[in-house]
């Protein structure tokens, strides 16, 4: 069975957070599905540099194209990944970053064996082995937006190749 790791930023002194410019919404994304509109949001850097996963004041998944080329190298169309450009002003320079958003959200997690605050809601979530076998990477209903779960490959490649404003934590994954 292949572990897997939640994807988390890193508070790090020295990383910077990326603050939405402008009038958006706190949630910019619905959960799944594919985003056909999509006007290119501009954010600005502050407080450190930028990140591979950048922090972000509205929970997205905000990745460089560095670690959007690492996720692309591995992952496959049954991972329901769809990538939105966003522009992060740094040092009055724009850079290109990319949303991670998933376009179908699968039914990973282990409802018996994870603590859940009714059934929609994931306290401490346990991942089904059966569910999730199929997926490089992953997210999960009953999560916070910016939920992200990868297989240990792909992890191993993240930190082969240094990328900057992660860290890992092993997840739990059931037997069903």
């Amino acid at each position: 069975m292949k572990a897997y790791y939640a994807v988390l930023h890193k508070p790090k002194k020295e990383w910077g957070v990326a603050y939405v410019l402008g009038d958006y919404p706190i949630s910019m994304l619905p959960n799944e599905g594919e985003v056909s509109k999509w006007d290119t949001p501009a954010f600005e850097a502050r407080e450190g540099e930028l990140t591979d996963y950048m922090a972000n004041n509205r929970a997205l998944r905000m990745c460089s194209k560095k670690l959007r080329d690492i996720v692309n190298l591995m992952t496959s169309e049954r991972d329901c990944i769809q990538w939105l450009k966003v522009s992060v002003v740094f040092e009055s320079s724009p850079v290109d970053y990319f949303v991670m958003h998933f376009t179908k959200v699968h039914d990973v997690i282990d409802k018996t064996h994870s603590i859940m605050v009714g059934d929609d809601f994931v306290v401490k979530p346990v991942l089904s082995a059966l569910a999730v076998n199929d997926h490089l990477i992953a997210t999960f209903r009953g999560a916070e937006t910016s939920a992200l779960l990868v297989r240990s490959d792909l992890k191993q490649l993240m930190q082969k190749e240094h990328c900057t404003g992660i860290q890992f934590s092993r997840r739990a994954v059931s037997n069903t």
